[in-house]
């Protein structure tokens, strides 16, 4: 089920990107199929229409795919952290909370390849709605964006799971940007006039 989060927020529109794999595939822990993805942070109160735009389509996939079972198949689901939804923070591998992501919930989508078939990769466009390059630096984990996703049942052999596909993303606007490793600048080394300090 299509839907678009980060468009009908209370004042500022747009939804917090975290995490975000979106110009190019990549494996995860360098195994299997490289895969597009990305994670949308999730304010209570913000973001309380996507938060509900969301729990409508899992519920609405759910039903189309196990009827009257759908609910209780969900509470089971939740259980075993098999949906894309958390209504929680992202934790680490360390058990911590991931930074910016304190009292706020939170949406994985991922678009996995397979052999022979490579993801699909999402449309990315700014503002402007002009493509946006690896160049560009955008989207970047921390800014604001508005994306267009599908909500969608896996039932099959590789398990049973309510996953979220990324169709497009639009940069909305700029937040502060998560920090990461960075190359260093020639500013930060001392200048030196002789090389006595080698010998």
């Amino acid at each position: 089920m299509q839907i678009t989060i980060g468009n009908k927020n209370e004042g500022k529109s747009g939804v917090r990107l975290a995490f975000p794999e979106l110009h190019a595939p990549k494996a995860f822990q360098g195994q299997g199929e490289p895969a597009y993805s990305a994670t949308f942070i999730l304010d209570p109160v913000e973001n309380a229409n996507d938060i509900k735009a969301i729990e409508e389509a899992i519920l609405a996939v759910a039903t189309e795919k196990w009827g009257a079972k759908a609910k209780t198949i969900l509470e089971g689901l939740r259980k075993k952290d098999a949906i894309c939804y958390v209504p929680g923070p992202k934790i680490s591998a360390k058990g911590e909370v991931y930074d910016g992501f304190e009292g706020k919930q939170h949406l994985n989508a991922r678009n996995g390849g397979a052999p022979g078939k490579p993801a699909m990769k999402p449309t990315l466009v700014d503002v402007d709605r002009s493509v946006l390059t690896p160049e560009s630096g955008k989207p970047y984990g921390g800014c604001y964006v508005i994306a267009n996703l599908d909500i969608w049942c896996q039932d099959n052999a590789y398990g049973t799971r309510i996953n979220c596909s990324i169709r497009g993303i639009q940069f909305r606007r700029d937040g502060p940007a998560f920090a990461g490793g960075t190359a260093a600048s020639v500013d930060e080394f001392e200048e030196f006039f002789d090389d006595e300090d080698l010998f």
